[in-house]
């Protein structure tokens, strides 16, 4: 009984190795693909053989529909078939990888990756997140970082050969460093175990040198010691946590002697306002059930959400030396005055250089901006929002093996093989509506902290704009309200002189009362979300820490 049931308790074996190196749009790129069949479909009817004018291809047009009919020869009528069958298999290669669901809140359809137990979806909306993190650091005085050695007052050597580990569907940061000064003969190569997606066409000077591979980073890496440079950067939500050990083992195995691996990592944190500690704990999760869905999507897997923490001993185990930045913090709070502060406080500390030796719970100089807070809080939410269906299926599944796992350690005896344990359960009966739940508890958390995040408030407030909509809803909502008050108070009067009358409502006036006394309350509730968005409401502002963004670049140096 306990073998059958560690191998169905066991994870799914990895997938088989696939490779792919190729650039191209994949996912989004479906109409472009299609596009480029279309044209070539076209251009084989509108075009006869080409010619060779001064050395050069030049293609023909046909004047005569008859003559343009008699110059498409067979070739062409072949050369256009393969093309078209070319781009499309590649299209659906691409759509293989990944598998969508339907989230609720009104969201569309959401690309997840079929291998992995990667739960964040590969939506748009979650992809913002990965580019607003790379373009904080980017844009940063990350002095000491490979990424940045062109900026150093002591630059290194611009490396010739790049690896990015779990790059993602869409390589921003390859993107943005292919076209970087100094990098422009720098090779890339992007790993992920999901298709890529370049939606875009690049230069000839950059296509040249940018290739994707797809496979997964948790297998042996298809390479030799051929990379000056290797980086891996956000990828702890897809290992679990005794995986970092061999990623971090490959990743040095492919530097050349001398080469430089650099990781850049963040801690998980939940965003929003602690329990209060006066509150009994058995009251504490349902306050705050958004704790308890990334508490069981984390084990289901695995998953450690605090990497910053293991990360040092994994260096050190490899016997390498290594430097980091400490702690990149940046505290999102509804209070500005609060963020300032902490911000002020950290840059008043020691004056080490950001890339240093390593130091435990050192915190940095500060790189993010006091108003980075908002843009990342509104993104953190979307972010989630998006992958609400993936997160609310992983804490699903952590739940049931908790109970499994709990089920067992009672009553082994009770059992007399894995089946009737599983069949015993009855895992799948109300996972549909226990998935739905979950996921409606995500949105609803996710459209507070947008609330919170104030986005429309801080562009008026940063770029000046008058906000027009805002001050013709409001005008409107202060126009009904009044409206809504009268109906409902005749409405009343009505009811109590049928009472007088008649002992009794009908049951059409009290639905007309209740409607209008919904219709009050929406307008009421709106009102007040406008005029606090146009900062009209004065209430006395709560400092209320909702959590922080920590992320640490540590740099390893292959032995040489």
């Amino acid at each position: 009984m306990s073998a059958q049931l560690a191998r169905q308790l066991a994870p799914d074996p990895p997938s088989p190795l696939r490779l792919r190196t190729r650039t191209g749009g994949l996912l989004a790129a479906g109409s472009k693909l299609r596009k480029r069949v279309a044209e070539a479909d076209r251009r084989t009817r509108l075009f006869g053989p080409s010619v060779r004018i001064d050395g050069h291809e030049k293609e023909v047009l046909a004047v005569e529909p008859d003559e343009r009919r008699s110059r498409a020869s067979s070739d062409s009528r072949s050369f256009a078939e393969s093309t078209s069958l070319k781009f499309t298999e590649q299209l659906e290669e691409a759509e293989a990888g990944f598998v969508e669901r339907d989230p609720v809140g009104g969201l569309g359809r959401q690309p997840y990756g079929r291998d992995g137990p990667y739960f964040v979806s590969y939506s748009h909306d979650s992809l913002d997140w990965d580019a607003l993190i790379t373009s904080a650091l980017i844009h940063s005085p990350l002095e000491g970082s490979p990424a940045f050695a062109s900026a150093s007052p002591d630059p290194r050597p611009v490396p010739k050969r790049v690896l990015d580990i779990g790059c993602g569907i869409t390589p921003f940061w390859i993107l943005e460093m292919a076209n970087k000064e100094a990098w422009e003969e720098t090779e890339f190569v992007g790993l992920d175990v999901a298709p890529s997606s370049v939606t875009i066409d690049l230069p000839a000077s950059m296509d040249s040198r940018i290739s994707f591979i797809q496979t997964s980073f948790l297998l042996p890496l298809p390479f030799r010691a051929e990379f000056d440079y290797v980086r891996v950067a956000h990828v702890n939500l897809a290992l679990q946590e005794q995986d970092w050990t061999s990623l971090l083992d490959e990743a040095l195995r492919v530097l050349k002697a001398g080469g430089l691996l650099e990781v850049v990592e963040q801690d998980h944190s939940t965003w929003l306002s602690r329990p209060d500690p006066s509150t009994p704990s058995s009251s504490r999760a349902a306050q705050h059930p958004i704790d308890d869905i990334f508490t069981h999507a984390f084990r289901a897997d695995f998953i450690n959400p605090r990497p910053l923490s293991v990360l040092p001993a994994n260096f050190a185990m490899a016997g390498i030396s290594f430097s980091s930045t400490g702690r990149i913090a940046l505290p999102m709070s509804t209070s500005s005055v609060a963020q300032r502060t902490s911000l002020l406080t950290s840059a008043a500390g020691d004056e080490v250089p950001l890339l240093s030796k390593y130091v435990p719970g050192r915190t940095s100089r500060p790189i993010l901006r006091e108003e980075d807070a908002y843009l990342f809080l509104h993104a953190y939410a979307n972010r989630w929002a998006s992958s609400s269906y993936g997160l609310a299926d992983a804490a699903l599944a952590g739940k049931q093996k908790e109970v499994l796992s709990s089920t067992l350690r009672r009553a082994p005896a009770d059992f007399d093989d894995a089946q009737s344990v599983h069949s015993s359960l009855h895992p799948a009966r109300n996972s549909d509506s226990e998935r739905l739940e979950l996921q409606g508890r995500v949105h609803d958390w996710a459209a507070d902290l947008r609330d919170r995040a104030d986005l429309a408030s801080l562009i008026t407030t940063r770029l000046n704009w008058r906000p027009t909509f805002e001050h013709a809803l409001l005008s409107a909502l202060e126009m009904n309200l009044p409206v809504y008050e009268k109906q409902f108070e005749v409405l009343e009067r009505k009811k109590e002189m049928a009472m007088d009358v008649f002992g009794e409502v009908e049951a059409e006036q009290e639905s007309r009362i209740a409607q209008v006394k919904s219709a009050r309350r929406e307008v009421e509730a709106e009102l007040g979300l406008v005029r606090r968005r146009l900062g009209l409401d004065s209430h006395e502002a709560v400092e209320e820490t909702l959590g922080a963004l920590e992320m640490e670049v540590f740099v390893a140096k292959a032995d040489g």
